[in-house]
């Protein structure tokens, strides 16, 4: 994307790219009527297969239930003919592996809190009846203004959608 060319899906306006992956990239974005900040993955779908589209769409249906302060929120989705756009929360601390790289090894007491905080996510997944694998730190974001961890859904369901299936407890 020029840095001159602003981009609209839906009600948002895509700003830098802040990650990307196999089939996605994901957007620092902005709701242009709130100013709400929020990332965009966007999803080209003629990368996907058939099962991986499938299973796309298994999570979207599941994220979209899930309201919890340590699961990134998600708040819609967006299809064109092309692309499935996937709004969610912005965690401007970037994801844990991140802060590892910048703080270098945590204390005992750090590392306690964040391994409570992935029980949390653990035990609400449970309840929903869904497995939680994937605990890389790259999964994992900062959320500095509430001090606390969100766990970026798309990552964790995905990967177990992708290597797994549905996985009910």
């Amino acid at each position: 994307m020029e840095p001159y060319q602003t981009r609209l899906v839906g009600d948002y306006i895509l700003g830098s790219r802040i990650g990307w992956g196999s089939f996605a990239v994901v957007w620092r974005s902005k709701h242009r009527f709130s100013g709400l900040q929020v990332a965009v993955k966007e999803i080209d779908k003629k990368l996907l297969s058939p099962k991986v589209s499938e299973n796309l769409l298994k999570e979207i249906s599941i994220l979209s239930t899930i309201n919890h302060p340590n699961i990134i929120r998600f708040f819609e989705s967006i299809e064109t003919e092309d692309r499935i756009f996937l709004v969610l929360e912005y965690c401007e601390g970037g994801d844990l592996a991140v802060y590892i790289q910048r703080h270098g090894k945590v204390t005992e007491a750090v590392a306690r809190h964040f391994m409570r905080q992935l029980g949390i996510v653990h035990d609400q997944f449970y309840t929903i009846n869904l497995a939680f694998i994937n605990f890389s730190g790259g999964s994992v974001f900062m959320n500095l203004l509430n001090n606390f961890l969100t766990f970026e859904h798309g990552k964790i369901l995905f990967w177990v959608f992708s290597a797994a299936g549905y996985l009910p407890m």
